[in-house]
């Protein structure tokens, strides 16, 4: 009976060490561009803040998007956005208001998220990393302005 546990813990051993491969068949290296995002600057609004980077993708539920406090004494605690959202031809889809209660101290930067617009999860923004698009996803493009910050 020891016999017939040890050949089994064996034959066990034997079959782990051989290696198990672990990639997917018929993989190709790619150009190197996917899943890179292009940079953007969304624009430099006023003297005191820098808007960057934002981003939407087609099945998120969030927008993001970063912002530089470029004074060099006063500290951001709250900034007013207004986004317009527009088609590829630049007609205009929709356009809000948003606020964001971020603390943002002198020369630095902090990510702001707030919910997105697009509830049905159809639209992403045309500079967010690519993703598998259906057929019935469509690009935008935004034009945001501050309205104001907190200090």
């Amino acid at each position: 009976m020891k016999r017939i546990v040890v050949y089994l813990c064996l034959l066990g051993w034997a079959g782990m060490a051989m290696g198990q491969r672990t990639t997917r068949p018929g993989l190709r290296l790619g150009d190197g561009s996917y899943g890179v995002a292009v940079g953007d600057t969304v624009r430099d609004c006023t003297d005191s803040l820098r808007l960057s980077g934002y981003e939407k993708t087609l099945r998120s539920s969030y927008e993001t998007l970063f912002a530089t406090n470029l004074c060099a004494a006063d500290t951001i605690k709250g900034v007013g956005l207004t986004i317009e959202y527009m088609d590829a031809s630049g007609r205009q889809l929709h356009q809000r208001q948003v606020e964001a209660r971020e603390v943002i101290p002198p020369g630095q930067t902090r990510q702001l998220r707030f919910a997105s617009w697009d509830k049905q999860k159809v639209w992403y923004y045309e500079r967010s990393a690519p993703a598998r698009v259906s057929s019935g996803a469509t690009p935008y493009q935004i034009s945001v302005c501050v309205d104001y910050y907190l200090r």
